[in-house]
């Protein structure tokens, strides 16, 4: 079996390093990318709309972008994972529309063991209702949204307010992410450090793998975790 797909955000950091693991991936084919420009990359030529039908995008663009390829692959019936953030509620609303269309794997955070630190935050919520509770998140220099789309998610699954998120931006760092749970004489800490934007773009091909031949839905990495 042999995926095909295309790569929305090809110029970006993101993008690029997807390209580069899905091109030595002998299930996957890459057949399109796309940017906010017309490019080169190898022999590929990067497009600025998706001209084709492939069995999934994958989108670390921004959210004007993701949106116009929402469009495009709804119309084509391609399924998309999403790993771009800072989307706006009505932004949230038109993603969760399109799932109505094609299946869709969204997530602020493609890696793994942020995932796993998801599904922990999830399980012991009911069991902290007397801690006081703190996120700090690191980023590189250049990441346009503060917090990041994974503390926010952090602070959703905790029930805490995004007062209660620390961001900093810092030199060249992939992503750190620490919580904290305090009360009286003790202190709980969970903490997840990214050293290489590898493990982003390993979630996204293996989310690309999970959507093929899936029916249109709203699908999130747990569900890979758990082999839904």
């Amino acid at each position: 079996m042999t995926i095909s797909i295309a790569i929305s955000g090809a110029l970006g950091r993101m993008g690029q390093m997807i390209y580069k693991l899905a091109s030595k991936d002998k299930t996957i084919k890459v057949d399109l990318l796309v940017d906010q420009k017309e490019s080169l990359i190898d022999s590929y030529k990067v497009l600025t709309s998706l001209k084709k039908k492939v069995d999934c995008l994958i989108d670390f663009s921004s959210p004007e972008g993701t949106l116009k390829r929402i469009e495009e692959c709804s119309k084509l019936k391609v399924s998309m994972v999403i790993g771009t953030t800072g989307f706006t509620l009505e932004q949230e609303k038109k993603i969760a529309e399109a799932s109505n269309k094609i299946a869709i794997l969204k997530e602020s955070n493609m890696s793994i063991g942020v995932n796993i630190v998801f599904s922990m935050l999830e399980y012991i919520k009911p069991l902290i209702v007397n801690f006081d509770i703190g996120i700090y998140e690191i980023h590189h220099k250049t990441k346009k949204d503060k917090p990041s789309g994974t503390a926010l998610t952090m602070a959703n699954k905790l029930g805490v307010k995004t007062t209660d998120i620390n961001s900093f931006r810092m030199a060249d760092v992939v992503g750190e992410h620490t919580i904290l749970m305090s009360k009286l004489g003790e202190v709980i800490e969970i903490s997840h450090r990214a050293y290489t934007r590898e493990i982003f773009a390993e979630g996204a091909i293996t989310a690309a793998k999970f959507l093929y031949n899936k029916p249109a839905g709203m699908y999130k990495m747990k569900d890979i975790l758990l082999k839904k």
